[in-house]
């Protein structure tokens, strides 16, 4: 069922659980902010939030490899298996700086917490999606094959690549996602078009079948 919700709600994902909704897409507009979803309720209530999902701004190793982790899961949604890159600025330490090293030991807690993943890095963009460079210059790397996953080492270089990929490529671009969650919920940018709305929509639905 589709249900209309006034743009007052005080948290996306309390409002989800109480009424029983396998997810919610949420439209951000001048009157509704896309913050909204994750403000505390005015009461106690347990929240079926992690932690994770409030800062996607990944300042910390851990913090990324949580990020990491939830966009493999996600994938696997869609009976697609993750092979992931984990980018920056250094190929496996040839430029270690503090912004390459947390990239790096975000690899390694991976490893640790989630050995069936396939995920390497740090690593270049062009190594990630360059077989040839992965395979001749790197060949120890865990990654075969090319990455289908790219996890870039922050807010300012995700959205960056993000807005460029829509308007300077023919590809159909779907999001943003919201991952982390024990139930879907995505918020519309504002302009959303009629095929935006369509395909969060899609994309909730089989998250929700997924999580049953």
């Amino acid at each position: 069922a589709i249900k209309e919700l006034p743009d007052d709600i005080p948290a996306g994902s309390i409002l989800a659980e109480r009424l029983r909704m396998g997810g919610l897409i949420r439209c951000d507009s001048p009157t509704a902010s896309s913050r909204n979803i994750f403000n505390p309720a005015p009461e106690p209530v347990q929240v079926p939030v992690k932690e994770e999902a409030l800062s996607p701004v990944a300042q910390k190793a851990d913090e990324l490899a949580e990020i990491t982790i939830n966009a493999a899961d996600t994938v696997k949604a869609f009976e697609i298996e993750p092979k992931i890159a984990m980018l920056s600025f250094s190929n496996f330490g040839s430029a270690k700086y503090p912004q390459s090293v947390k990239v790096a030991e975000a690899v390694k807690l991976i490893h640790k917490k989630r050995p069936d993943l396939m995920v390497d890095g740090e690593m270049q963009a062009d190594t990630a999606v360059v077989t040839e460079i992965l395979e001749n210059e790197f060949p120890f790397s865990y990654l075969k094959g090319g990455a289908n996953v790219l996890i870039f080492p922050d807010l300012n270089a995700g959205n960056i690549a993000y807005k460029l990929f829509e308007r300077l490529t023919d590809a159909t671009v779907i999001g943003p996602v919201l991952m982390g969650m024990n139930k879907p919920i995505h918020v519309l940018q504002r302009g959303a078009t009629v095929s935006d709305i369509v395909n969060m929509s899609a994309i909730a639905a089989v998250e929700a079948a997924h999580a049953k």
